[in-house]
């Protein structure tokens, strides 16, 4: 549920997620229903999903060198060797993910925009500028150093550069056989929640980092208790069904 917490979290994401969930809502249904087609072609809502796996989820990845020495950088490890490393250092590495135009989205914090990349701006996307193909110091030197307005609905959604760094649910021939079915639950679960009822967190957004007692073991939990209110949506208004 972390995807859902860090949403209602946000009163913009929240209100910009609820306006492109609309395009995926099935019409002149009698109960609400989504084409999953176009839910999984929703960019906010994407990015979202890839940024609270990349920084919730730390899973242990395991190898085992079974036909030759295996060489990494400047590490060795010989034939029939275990090896045992965690998503955590790639998915937090400061040199290859983008922290923003001018570093205002650190990569401990939840960006929900993270994996966008918007039209005329170079400093938009999952990766570092300079890390993207075709861009130069010197092409950046020449970019407008302001902001660029982003226009809604105008994004698209990227994980170009991420390969090796960006890894979940692990990879090569022993990634996660699940991924696609855990993919389609997730984003379903958000939808749901965001169209059927108003969360009021009641923890600030530190509590929604992941607890690193549980590094290693896939989804990780809160690291402080989240309390939250909850209410069923009625056209906009709904009454208190948990507290």
């Amino acid at each position: 549920m972390f995807a859902t917490a860090h949403i209602f979290s946000d009163p913009s994401l929240l209100s910009n997620i609820r306006t492109e969930l609309k395009g995926a809502i099935v019409a002149d249904e009698p109960e609400l229903r989504f084409d999953l087609t176009k839910l999984l072609q929703l960019p906010l809502l994407r990015s979202v999903y890839c940024e609270t796996l990349r920084l919730n989820v730390d899973a242990y990845i395991m190898r085992y060198t079974d036909r030759a020495d295996l060489h990494i950088g400047e590490w060795t490890f010989p034939k029939d060797s275990v090896v045992l490393t965690t998503t955590g250092p790639p998915h937090t590495d400061e040199t290859v993910w983008n922290s923003g135009r001018s570093a205002e989205h650190p990569i401990e914090q939840f960006w929900a925009e993270r994996f966008l990349v918007y039209p005329g701006d170079v400093y938009s996307g999952p990766i570092k500028a300079t890390r993207v193909p075709g861009t130069t110091s010197k092409h950046l030197s020449g970019c407008n150093k302001e902001a660029v307005a982003h226009q809604p609905g105008k994004a698209r959604f990227s994980t170009a550069g991420t390969a090796g760094h960006w890894i979940p649910y692990g990879g090569g021939e022993r990634i996660c056989p699940g991924r696609h079915l855990a993919k389609r639950g997730i984003l379903t679960t958000c939808a749901l929640m965001v169209t059927m009822f108003d969360i009021e967190i009641r923890a600030p957004k530190t509590a929604l980092r992941a607890d690193p007692a549980y590094s290693g073991f896939g989804s990780q939990r809160p690291a402080k208790e989240v309390p939250f209110r909850i209410r069923r949506r009625q056209n906009g208004v709904g009454e208190d069904v948990c507290k």
